[in-house]
């Protein structure tokens, strides 16, 4: 489950349109390059299509033990 109001939750948005038919693994690279680092926890990154009718959404949380 995602929460929402937790604080430390990043959103990230991709500006560029982003093909879709790429893995959670391509998405997963495209937010590394982007950022130039290690992706972070509790975060959502947020993709869309060309004509902006389709969203992904890439959640990294913290693992739960």
């Amino acid at each position: 489950m995602i929460n929402l109001t937790n604080a430390s939750l990043k959103i990230f948005l991709a500006l560029k349109p982003t093909d879709m038919r790429k893995s959670f693994n391509g998405l997963a690279e495209i937010a590394t390059e982007h950022l130039g680092q290690q992706l972070v926890t509790e975060a959502i990154f947020v993709f869309l299509n060309k004509r902006r009718n389709r969203i992904k959404l890439l959640y990294f949380g913290v693992p739960r033990t």
